[in-house]
């Protein structure tokens, strides 16, 4: 389809693919101007739309290499995440140190009470079980609030906030420590994200807002 325009009265009209003319009343001149205009203003949507996803881009990028650039580091200014290593050494650690103290208090306990190793179920087992939940868990809480257990001084490692890697306060302590033996009841599967995550955190360490980081020298 064709426009075509009569010169002594500035008519136009559009050639048919039959050969026939439809008569309008705009020049084409006019039609050509408007259509012009509209493409210029396509490409300006077109070019700022562009613009917008490169820069949306870049921002992203840019947010995922600060973020993953080293994976013991979360930015710049932050100490380093501790590895799974030293944390699971500390862990261990303090595990054996929790079970010695038990046998020690179950011991002398039995030695008062005058029991043999034959007799260890006649110990109260409500009050026994009350009491060595109440100190291990004293345990984890007070050192966790202080940022470091025994485990974790001898791995050197230690636990802060997430937001400012400042020392946890006593609410946030009792929080990670109720969520840490949680985790550990259904064999550990709780961890496995301090294993596989790039921060390595724990879904403990994920409900407190804390991390575990390396001791500073």
């Amino acid at each position: 389809m064709t426009c075509v325009q009569s010169a002594p009265f500035r008519r136009v009209g559009w050639v048919l693919p039959d050969g026939s003319l439809s008569a309008g009343t705009d020049g084409c001149q006019n039609h050509r101007r408007r259509a012009l205009d509209a493409v210029q203003r396509a490409r300006k949507h077109l070019t700022v739309a562009a613009v917008q996803v490169n820069v949306i881009a870049s921002g992203l990028t840019n947010i995922e290499s600060d973020r993953f650039a080293d994976d013991d580091w979360d930015g710049d200014d932050a100490m380093p995440n501790a590895g799974v290593g030293a944390r699971l050494l500390a862990v261990i650690i303090d595990l054996l140190i929790l079970t010695v103290v038990d046998v020690i208090i179950i011991y002398f306990t039995m030695q008062l009470c005058y029991l043999t190793p034959d007799d260890l179920w006649m110990l109260p087992k409500g009050p026994l079980f009350a009491f060595l939940l109440v100190q291990n868990g004293g345990y984890l809480v007070a050192f966790t609030a202080g940022g470091q257990t025994l485990g974790k001084m001898a791995a050197g490692i230690r636990v802060v906030q997430w937001e400012t890697d400042a020392s946890l306060d006593l609410g946030r302590a009792f929080l990670r420590t109720l969520m840490w033996a949680i985790l550990a009841i259904p064999a550990g599967l709780g961890f496995l994200t301090a294993v596989f995550s790039r921060d390595h955190r724990g879904l403990h360490d994920r409900f407190a807002g804390t991390r575990v980081v390396r001791a500073s020298a």
